[in-house]
């Protein structure tokens, strides 16, 4: 998913650009972290209505301090959250747990569900979480890593209490600089004649200087608040006296404070890295703060081989390195699949005449009995990439837009085979849209084309030529699964010769019904 998230590759950058974009970045966040009416405006915002969603898809600060509503729990996503949660508050303090799962899979979901405890237990007589921060690497596209996470901590120590504490002042540059670090390396600037981190000495300046001048002109002559000659060897001990402020600021809590890193699998390779590295030295001194991020594993061991050119790296080992506690989120079960489906179709909808369900407004598509998906749905959606939550959710977007709007003269999946054969092609549609081209521009030749695409996914030897468009879709060792579907579709016991026979004839009624609508 590196589209629109963000462009495939970045090459160096000018020292002339890195100050223009570091100084305009910082600014920015540097005015909705401390500026009044910004922090107004972001909490005075209508919370999203989540409602009739399966899963929370994208958090913020914002929402998390305002109050995030949690739609209703369809995949069994409360209960993994109050286990990582239970960890989060018995782990030695500096942790880094790890929610492993693949993009679309929930990992957001879970994670806001942990900071949603996280924040009920901070309103506790005797809470253990002193404060929850949300950080999102993926809103940023500047080298300083940490600043985000930085001045959410600061901002959440008064004035008064920061004019008081001058370690407060050298712990605050020591972690931007040293975030800086990491982020230059990430993004392999070079800069002839000079260091890497006098770059960015201007744009951290002059946030120290935002932050800490105005309230206590005396700290600049305190050894106490003079830069540390090599922040990275010390950003540990640093951020543990941030978080010290911080617990300060809330005396009825001991323990700690927790740090939500989210969309950490949608930054470039090397940015993936440097955060990363950069978490576990700042939890090196053990500061009293537990991180927890959500990650896709599989993405993140090819990151560590993209970072350090090499497959001889042992990238499990490496993950082992960096984070205490690897929890994984294992893929739908049928029983998790069937729930989510009677989720989709229970949710409300404008019909004609009046307001229904989802289940009578599939009725163009289905037939008198929507119904009959949830018992298809096991064999249609068969492989785990189909079962994926997000994808599900896309499919009943399609179909609601398809049958509300520009439904069909007849149903097109009422009966069995057709039903199931339905939500294949529109799993497959969704999950590779790429296939759905390929057929489209058959044409005629549709069942030619579909032999061609049936040979190169599921023959152990494909034999050529075949069209060279096929030759532009991901094989079957970068899309295992498809060589599983059409496997299943050319030899499966469970489909007689003539259904076989059919397939291609009836992806493209599917696809004209939908043409037709748009979509």
């Amino acid at each position: 998913m590196l589209s629109p998230e963000e462009s495939p590759a970045v090459g160096p950058i000018s020292v002339s650009r890195l100050r223009h974009r570091g100084a305009r970045n910082v600014r920015r966040r540097y005015d909705l972290c401390f500026d009044p009416t910004a922090t107004r405006r972001s909490l005075s915002a209508t919370p999203p209505k989540n409602g009739d969603a399966a899963m929370t898809d994208f958090v913020t600060q914002a929402s998390i301090d305002a109050g995030l509503v949690l739609p209703q729990d369809g995949l069994g996503h409360e209960r993994a959250a109050e286990l990582v949660f239970e960890k989060v508050a018995n782990l030695e303090p500096g942790s880094v747990i790890a929610i492993q799962g693949g993009w679309g899979r929930g990992k957001t979901d879970v994670l806001a569900r942990v900071a949603h405890l996280a924040r009920e237990d901070c309103r506790a007589e005797q809470p253990k979480i002193a404060d929850v921060i949300w950080v999102n690497p993926w809103q940023y596209g500047t080298p300083d890593l940490l600043t985000p996470l930085t001045l959410s901590v600061i901002g959440r120590i008064g004035v008064d209490q920061r004019a008081k504490s001058p370690g407060l002042r050298r712990a605050t540059e020591t972690i931007l600089r040293a975030g800086i670090n990491f982020g230059l390396k990430a993004v392999g600037a070079t800069v002839p004649g000079g260091g890497l981190l006098s770059i960015a000495a201007e744009p951290v300046d002059k946030i120290v200087g935002a932050l800490f001048d105005a309230q206590h002109k005396a700290t600049e002559q305190d050894d106490s608040s003079q830069p540390d000659p090599d922040p990275v060897a010390v950003m540990g001990e640093r951020f543990r006296t941030l978080v010290q402020e911080l617990l300060k600021a809330r005396p009825n809590t001991t323990d700690r404070m927790l740090v939500c890193v989210d969309d950490l699998d949608r930054c470039l390779p090397d940015r993936q890295v440097a955060l990363l590295e950069a978490i576990r030295f700042l939890t090196s001194a053990h500061a009293a703060a537990t991180f927890v991020v959500a990650i896709d594993s599989t993405l993140a061991k090819q990151a560590v081989f993209s970072h350090y050119q090499t497959e001889a790296f042992d990238a499990d080992r490496y993950l082992d390195k960096m984070f205490d506690l690897r929890v994984n989120l294992p893929a739908i079960s049928t029983k998790e699949l069937k729930k989510l489906l009677e989720h989709h179709l229970q949710k409300s909808v404008e019909l004609v005449g009046g307001t229904g369900t989802l289940r009578d407004a599939l009725a163009p598509l289905f037939g008198k009995h929507p119904r009959n998906m949830l018992s298809y749905a096991d064999k249609a959606l068969f492989v785990p990439d189909l079962r994926n939550p997000r994808i599900v959710g896309r499919m009943f977007d399609r179909m609601r837009w398809c049958a509300t709007l520009h439904p069909p003269s007849d149903p097109i999946a009422e009966k069995g085979t057709a039903c199931r054969l339905f939500l294949l092609w529109l799993g497959m549609m969704e999950r590779w849209p790429s296939i759905r081209e390929v057929l489209q521009d058959a044409g005629p030749e549709i069942r030619r084309r579909f032999d061609e695409l049936t040979e190169y996914y599921a023959a152990d030897s494909p034999a050529k030529p075949r069209a060279a468009v096929i030759d532009r879709l991901p094989d079957a060792s970068q899309a295992p699964e498809l060589r599983e579907i059409f496997t299943s579709l050319c030899s499966g016991d469970d489909l007689d010769a003539q259904t076989r026979e059919n397939i291609p004839q009836l992806f493209l009624e599917f696809d004209r019904v939908f043409r037709d609508a748009g979509l």
